[in-house]
């Protein structure tokens, strides 16, 4: 939504902002709560989607991942998942590039060999079909933003760097 929008650095603040302070708002973000918030006015999260659109001037149209209520929860053995998944995020927002390349080296998430496979499939094979499928879509016309997790955005075989292969000019754009 945020790169779709007329004053994208404005309203890019405003959705990463996470309140530090609140009964039942701590560390929760204004862009979560504001698509909640629409999705109750207007009782679907498709029509909430649609009207955020009208909301905030919105150049192209928004598909969302999925319509079904998802939630993601992933544990380690050691039950470090949310220590780690919290340093991932701060990393990226902090932008701190340099770091989240070497997450392997501090994720705990990489240890044995099926760990690492794992991390093959759902970061490296799906970056290439994902960037075929971004750029079709480009070439074909179509306005295109795509929101991918930070750890798709890293590597030789990241996103940046599969684009970049495909001719593409990529450009790292700070939000600090």
């Amino acid at each position: 939504m945020v790169a779709l929008s007329k004053d994208e650095a404005l309203l890019g603040r405003l959705f990463q902002y996470r309140f530090n302070a609140g009964r039942g708002l701590v560390g929760h973000n204004f862009g979560n709560l504001f698509l909640a918030a629409l999705t109750h006015v207007t009782g679907d999260f498709t029509e909430a989607i649609r009207v955020s659109s009208k909301v905030l001037a919105i150049r192209g149209r928004i598909f969302p991942s999925t319509l079904s209520n998802v939630h993601l929860v992933g544990t380690l053995e050691n039950g470090r998942a949310r220590t780690m998944v919290q340093r991932i995020a701060a990393v990226w927002a902090d932008s701190r590039f340099d770091e989240l390349q070497r997450y392997q080296q501090w994720c705990d998430c990489a240890r044995t060999a099926d760990e690492r496979r794992a991390l093959r499939r759902l970061l490296d094979e799906r970056n290439p079909l994902l960037a075929e499928r971004i750029a079709a879509l480009h070439e074909s016309g179509h306005t295109v933003f795509a929101a991918v997790g930070s750890l798709h955005m890293i590597g030789n075989s990241g996103l940046p760097a599969l684009f970049e292969q495909r001719g593409y000019r990529v450009e790292r754009v700070a939000f600090k």
